[in-house]
């Protein structure tokens, strides 16, 4: 075989290849310039969502159940019904419901009874009072200070 014949062979070839019918070829999609837009704020909006869920979990988480407040009157009586079971032992029984007097009357009219002496806080005692209740205070606070002076007795001489 000499060269031209070889150039003529592939010339034969090559343009029986070509003139062969083929297929129509499908449309060739040309991407948005807008379509990049699109993809990158439905992540955004994904992740939004996840923050904001995962802060109204962590405040939930936070925040604690309120504990009822036990009014004044309760928790005093609740003291004393547990002063009464130390009836056999006077010394104890007195500490207790001096105690219980003091921390009532700090708590009902916010002043430190327990860090005073009697006479301290029976002085300052008919000053105190928020107007809720009508009451003859002079009575209250006599008959409060014998009360207190007898469990003072009690608790210092047994």
């Amino acid at each position: 075989m000499t060269a031209a014949n070889v150039i003529s062979n592939s010339a034969h070839t090559l343009s029986s290849t070509t003139n062969e019918l083929r297929d129509i070829k499908p449309p060739v999609e040309i991407p948005s310039g807008w379509a990049w837009l699109s993809w990158v704020a439905a992540v955004l909006a994904v992740f939004a969502l996840l923050y904001i869920a995962w802060r109204y979990w962590q405040k939930r988480r936070a925040e604690t159940p309120p504990v009822p407040v036990m009014p004044v009157h309760v928790r005093a009586r609740q003291r004393l019904q547990e002063a009464l079971a130390l009836l056999g032992q006077p010394r104890e029984f007195c500490i207790l419901v001096s105690d219980t007097i003091r921390l009532y009357l700090e708590e009902r009219f916010n002043f430190h009874a327990p860090e005073r002496t009697t006479e301290e806080f029976l002085y300052e005692l008919p000053d105190r009072g928020d107007g809720e209740i009508a009451i003859d205070k002079t009575l209250v606070t006599e008959r409060l200070k014998a009360i207190v002076e007898d469990e003072d007795l009690r608790r210092y001489i047994l």
